[in-house]
């Protein structure tokens, strides 16, 4: 087994040629104790980092975390480091807390800045450093502040935001697609959260999966949040076809997943609930889909205007098998479907979505109130004939839900 030196020194001298993943992970597995030393020699001797380093960082502890993080600000002191800024975007995913004590000089230092990640740090502000955002805004109209203040993702924080939009920004756009990114809706007397605090991981049964023609860094036994460990587990059914067919191309429903105990893992009023598409025509013929649903909470589709049609992409269903709901630990809170980069299980129930584009929330069309977020599917994942389905390019599939009209909603983005 190599040492982390080791690991190093080959990348220097032969680049990805070395096979840094392979040699990485039986660390990773093995030898917990190499982890921390192998971070911080990498932010020391490969300062544009690279993905085999954001993989380690999903395997230190918390403790170690920090000091890596520590040591990442003390760096970017000196001026930009792409292998501190990782350091700081997958803290703002993984533990915000840690940044929180950080929160005032990572402003003035801006790590990532320019991206879609820039203001997540401020995840985990309190109360003080959200008042310190408020003045900046108040006083000097500070558009790097509002956005930090609406990435606190707080109701009152964002109800100042939303007041103080045309001064910070000077836009006569609409505060609600940010309020939408926020995982909020503003459109009532109060600020209505349109996901759940708690997401549990899909976990499917071994052998569901054909590891064979994976790479090793993607290998689902090299990330944790394949195989977290919990003594509590929802049990639900996945993939194969529902009951029913298509009110577009009259093709079979494809089921996505059954959960029989819904109570367990989602706040919705039916005790179980059948969460169901169209593979053949969801995103291809119509970019939403809806299904009302009984007490049972079986699906049917509700219908819309639209024509009905032989679909230009005819698709069989999602692999049927069973699969465990596993709450995530608060580290898993958040996922990010570009930073997760292809590691991690993405396949979640709950939680906040992990948006490939913008938010992106569909409308009950009963009511037309803003559905919630329930749960996403990534793409890879195998076909009852035997081939992987991808959401358009290889993106993702997120359901939403309105309780008081008993009615699922789904469409997928991709980059």
């Amino acid at each position: 087994m190599r040492t982390s030196s080791e690991i190093i020194e080959d990348f220097l001298a032969r680049g990805w040629k070395s096979n840094p993943f392979e040699k990485l992970i039986p660390l990773l597995h093995n030898e917990h104790n190499q982890l921390l030393p192998f971070a911080l020699q990498v932010m020391e001797r490969v300062p544009k980092g690279g993905t085999f380093f954001d993989l380690t960082l999903s395997y230190i502890t918390e403790a170690e975390f920090s000091v890596v993080l520590e040591e990442a600000i003390r760096r970017l002191r000196s001026g930009p480091s792409d292998v501190c800024d990782s350091v700081v975007a997958y803290a703002s995913l993984q533990l915000p807390r840690l940044l929180t004590a950080h929160l005032r000089e990572l402003y003035l230092l801006r790590p990532n800045s320019g991206t879609y990640y820039e203001e997540w740090p401020w995840r985990a502000a309190d109360n003080r450093e959200i008042e310190w955002l408020k003045n900046a805004v108040k006083s000097r109209a500070d558009k790097q502040a509002w956005r930090c203040l609406v990435e606190t993702r707080r109701p009152e924080a964002l109800l100042f935001a939303a007041q103080h939009f045309q001064v910070a920004l000077n836009s006569s756009d609409s505060f609600v697609a940010y309020a939408h990114m926020a995982g909020f809706d503003l459109s009532g007397p109060s600020p209505r959260k349109l996901h759940s605090d708690t997401a549990y991981h899909m976990i499917f049964a071994s052998g569901y999966f054909d590891a064979s023609a994976r790479p090793a860094w993607l290998q689902h036994e090299n990330h944790p949040t394949w195989a977290p460990r919990c003594e509590t587990a929802t049990p639900a059914n996945f993939g194969g076809n529902a009951n029913g067919t298509c009110a577009h191309c009259e093709g079979p429903l494809h089921r996505l997943i059954h959960i029989e105990n819904t109570r367990a893992v989602l706040d919705v009023r039916l005790p179980a609930i059948e969460l169901c598409t169209c593979l053949s025509c969801l995103g291809w013929e119509t970019p939403e889909l809806f299904f009302r649903h009984d007490e049972t909470g079986r699906a049917s589709p509700y219908i819309t205007a639209q024509a009905k049609g032989a679909p230009e992409f005819p698709a069989v269903g999602l692999k049927s098998g069973s699969v465990t709901l596993v709450p995530a630990t608060p580290r898993w809170n958040f996922q990010d479907w570009a930073l997760a980069n292809g590691r991690e299980n993405l396949n979640r129930i709950g939680g906040a979505p992990s948006w490939i584009q913008d938010a992106q929330y569909c409308s009950c069309p009963q009511c037309g109130r803003l559905m919630s977020f329930i749960a996403q599917l990534d793409s890879n994942l195998p076909t009852a004939e035997g081939g992987e389905w991808l959401w358009g390019s290889g993106g993702i599939c997120y359901i939403f839900w309105c309780d008081p009209c008993a009615i699922s909603g789904n469409l997928w983005q991709c980059t």
